[in-house]
């Protein structure tokens, strides 16, 4: 097993046996473009997709107990989906990207807007109020019309070979983001979607 977000079981009725599916680069650049056209269709805009995984971040109990119910999902899945997110093993492919529409921005280059951001406040040129905004300024002038970043972790899929779940970062504006554990289902066509999802943060 060499993917990041190999989960166990979704919830109902496979605590037994094998509880890790194989994940094939074909499947996870299939799970990428549902997500990204369910985003697309959603903000009517096209979105930049960042060449990192997304970092880990630990739940606390409660939101827990919350994606246990909403997604559903077992405890145990969920578990192993932020263990497995916390002993990162994967590196992003572009090649898992959905095709060449949607665009690439390496995360050493979204840290070198930010940090021009910062190097303006400090020179005295950008106000700290309005740091967030500067940059986003600077966002749309170099990619004019797209709604924002996103930023995905390895998708994960369960024994079942149909159930997967997908950790999506977007960020959209000064005020504007949010990040999401998405369930996704592969219906007999072959195609995913997502059927749940959970926020765990938003702004």
């Amino acid at each position: 097993m060499t993917l990041l977000g190999m989960i166990i079981t979704m919830s109902a009725g496979c605590h037994s046996g094998r509880t890790y599916a194989a994940i094939t680069l074909n499947d996870r650049a299939q799970m990428y473009a549902a997500v990204l056209q369910e985003l697309q269709h959603e903000s009517r805009a096209d979105w930049v997709v960042i060449d990192s995984l997304l970092p880990a971040e630990d739940i606390d109990g409660d939101v827990k107990e919350k994606a246990v119910r909403e997604l559903p999902i077992s405890r145990r899945a969920l578990d192993a989906f932020l263990a497995a997110q916390r002993s990162p093993v994967d590196r992003f492919q572009s090649i898992a990207l959905p095709s060449e529409h949607w665009m690439t921005l390496s995360v050493q280059r979204l840290d070198s807007l930010r940090a021009a951001v910062r190097a303006g406040i400090t020179a005295g040129t950008t106000s700290r109020g309005v740091r967030n905004d500067a940059f986003w300024q600077q966002w749309q002038r170099r990619f004019p019309g797209s709604a924002g970043y996103v930023i995905l972790s390895p998708a994960s899929i369960a024994a079942d070979g149909v159930t997967a779940m997908v950790h999506v970062r977007t960020a959209c504006g000064s005020i504007c983001g949010e990040t999401q554990l998405r369930r996704l289902h592969r219906d007999e066509g072959g195609a995913w979607r997502t059927t749940s999802r959970l926020t765990l943060s938003e702004s």
